[in-house]
């Protein structure tokens, strides 16, 4: 019998989890909380807990500022 070479004798279990890229992971993880902190803004309360509107606002602004330059830095790393 010929055993070919980097095949393994046993097969790995598959599961949810290993089929599921972290990134979509973390994704579906961050709407997820940014839909909560939008929820409890609207109800009269703190964003996500922490921040006021205002806070918020500004944090948001200063992310959307920064974003160019950090994916143009990405690319430039690719």
């Amino acid at each position: 019998m010929v055993k070919l070479r980097g095949l393994a004798d046993h097969h790995k279990k598959v599961t949810a989890l290993r089929l599921v890229p972290v990134f979509i992971s973390g994704f579906l993880l961050m709407a997820t909380l940014r839909s909560i902190g939008d929820t409890s803004l609207e109800a009269g309360g703190l964003a996500g807990g922490i921040w006021k509107k205002e806070q918020r606002d500004s944090l948001a602004v200063g992310i959307e500022d920064w974003s160019g330059y950090i994916l143009a830095t990405a690319m430039a790393g690719a």
